[in-house]
């Protein structure tokens, strides 16, 4: 049987399943929690749409859904998606409860963009096996997040970055201490205390070229409402991780992870401009990892995009996809022509605030 959730009061109801079946694949950006959060905050174009299988009165499996309208055009999308670009997946108990969900949602058709699947996923694989026999138009693009796995100690890896990169590092560390008494802090605070940390978290992003173009959380209201909602939560949890580099006291950069399934995943990030010659970002996510590699983790997720940074550290890719499903001619073409417009902004967007960096300094993300 297959219902659709399409209020939050309704989402509730599946809290358990959700919280089973995404501890199933050690995936926390699929826990209720991110997505009552989610939901919270959807656009008012977008109509909550979560579709739930069911085997008896036993969720078998469910998919995170938003029904969006734009101009002419329909479609069902990741929950979320909107907010975010970090890695989805669906929730299911086994292959063929996976499958029983993905036949319900092609039988709607719909039009179905899926954001951020792993490429070697089982979603994929099913994904193909059924549009392979269907007459529906789908199109794929990919991309790639980096992540650190964690096999051996800090020292040995360390050894395994190269000489210029560590001596970089030192350099760094010692402009940094040229400023005043360098500190790092790694806390999970109460709830109750998260959002006197989150306002410096805040004001370190807003502090560059984000602010300039709307994407800070300080400027878009939701994304930051989110962030604020969900930490609290996340305090409950005991899983969330606020990060900061401070110089005689003050933040100068920060961030905001979890530490879940013996991984920390690193959400936000952020510094102070103001800073930029010894790039206060890198030197913290540096001990960020060197506090992962002492809490004998499994591995950092870093989500986010495939940025040049990121790789003083690591070449570990995890291969994603971004799926295209069209019923007709019709809504590919006002699909196409939406996406075209939405990529032409995001390409005009930087030029409307240029910034140049020093060697190894990082923006706000």
């Amino acid at each position: 049987m297959i219902r659709v959730i399409e209020n939050i009061e309704e989402l509730s109801s599946i809290k358990k399943d959700c919280n089973r079946l995404a501890d199933k694949i050690q995936m926390p950006l699929m826990r209720f929690e991110w997505l009552l959060n989610c939901a919270k905050t959807v656009s008012s174009n977008e109509k909550l749409f979560v579709i739930v299988l069911f085997s008896g009165e036993n969720v078998k499996a469910i998919a995170p859904m938003v029904l969006v309208k734009k101009y002419l055009s329909e479609r069902l999308e990741m929950l979320g998606a909107s907010l975010h670009s970090e890695p989805m997946s669906f929730l299911y108990e086994e292959e063929d409860s996976l499958l029983g969900l993905l036949q319900a949602m092609n039988n709607m058709k719909k039009t179905i963009f899926l954001n951020g699947l792993r490429s070697s996923s089982l979603e994929m694989i099913k994904l193909e096996q059924l549009h392979n026999h269907q007459r529906s138009l789908n199109f794929v693009r990919s991309g790639n997040i980096p992540y650190l796995p964690i096999t051996d100690t800090w020292e040995n890896f360390q050894q395994n970055v190269s000489s210029s990169r560590r001596s970089s590092l030192r350099r760094l560390k010692k402009l940094a201490e040229d400023n005043g008494n360098v500190s790092i802090e790694i806390k999970c605070p109460p709830a109750e205390t998260v959002d006197k940390y989150l306002d410096e978290i805040f004001e370190l992003e807003a502090s560059g070229w984000k602010k300039q173009i709307g994407t800070a959380m300080m400027v878009n209201k939701k994304l930051g409402a989110f962030f604020r909602y969900y930490s609290r939560e996340a305090a409950d949890l005991k899983i969330l991780q606020l990060c900061f580099l401070r110089i005689d006291g003050t933040a100068v950069a920060a961030q905001i992870g979890l530490e879940y399934a013996n991984r920390f995943w690193i959400l936000k990030i952020g510094h102070n401009e103001k800073y930029a010659k010894f790039s206060p970002g890198i030197l913290l996510m540096n001990e960020v990892i060197r506090y992962s590699f002492d809490k004998k983790l499994d591995a950092i997720e870093f989500l986010g995009g495939n940025e040049q940074w990121l790789h003083i550290w690591t070449d570990h890719l995890h291969d994603m996809i971004s799926y295209r499903i069209y019923h007709s001619y019709i809504s590919c073409f006002f699909d196409f022509t939406n996406a075209f417009a939405n990529e032409l902004l995001k390409r005009v967007r930087p030029f409307l605030y240029i910034k140049w960096n020093s060697i190894g300094d990082i923006p706000n993300a």
